[in-house]
């Protein structure tokens, strides 16, 4: 039987792995608190606990985000929250989202930004009590407080135009080496699928490159792609 090494995110247990698993490894993931690493991936598993040693170290970090990676089907969907028309609560210092890591004080009626620690006002659709522990009562009941991947609704001022059509542009390696490889007549095939089963507003690109970079011109009139 196949061993799936089982990983919860910020929690120590255990049956649990502390580890980050490996990107090609088999694992499932219990969010409780940080965002599962097939969404988001440091290039680091350990960072510098202080100032001097990151700069001995001298080793860059980045981070590898996949939004819609695919899940294990054992795993949790990421949850949706709908905040009604208000939208998100976010710090109005930084703009950062409300997350498991922002701190409630004075009862509710404050939070501090995890990112910048600037004090914000709870606002009145958010407010909820604390419990002995200074932790909000309903904080397991509301996603952005008690996992590291939600999805928001994004309300209106979120859209800066109305939603365009979808758009894809595809770039494709015609080499002489590509071309005997069958690179290009795969590319051909697949585009032929692609065309039928896309919508017809969808718009479509292809740029080819060896040599030099060529840009084509596709119109309803050019029957290229169904040769």
């Amino acid at each position: 039987m196949r061993h799936i090494a089982r990983y919860k995110t910020d929690v120590a247990h255990p049956d649990y792995s502390t580890t980050v698993p490996h990107a090609c490894g088999d694992y499932r993931v219990q969010d409780v608190g940080s965002a599962n690493p097939r969404f988001i991936r440091l290039t680091m598993g350990t960072l510098p606990s202080n100032k001097e040693a990151r700069n001995r170290a001298a080793i860059p970090v980045a981070a590898i985000f996949q939004p819609m990676a695919s899940l294990r089907p054992d795993e949790d969907v990421v949850p949706l929250v709908d905040l009604g028309e208000h939208g998100p609560v976010r710090c109005t210092r930084c703009h950062g989202y409300m997350n498991p890591f922002c701190r409630f004080v004075e009862n509710g009626s404050q939070w501090l930004c995890n990112l910048c620690n600037h004090s914000n006002e709870t606002r009145e659709d958010y407010f909820n009590h604390l419990d002995m522990r200074g932790i909000r009562v309903d904080k397991l009941e509301r996603p952005e407080l008690c996992k590291g991947t939600v999805e928001y609704v994004a309300t209106p001022t979120y859209i800066a135009r109305p939603p365009q059509h979808p758009a894809f542009l595809f770039v494709v390696d015609v080499s002489q080496k590509a071309r005997k490889g069958g690179l290009l007549r795969q590319f051909i095939q697949t585009m032929q699928q692609v065309v039928g089963v896309v919508p017809p507003e969808t718009r479509l690109g292809v740029i080819t490159y060896d040599a030099q970079v060529h840009f084509h011109v596709l119109t309803k009139e050019d029957q290229q792609l169904h040769r």
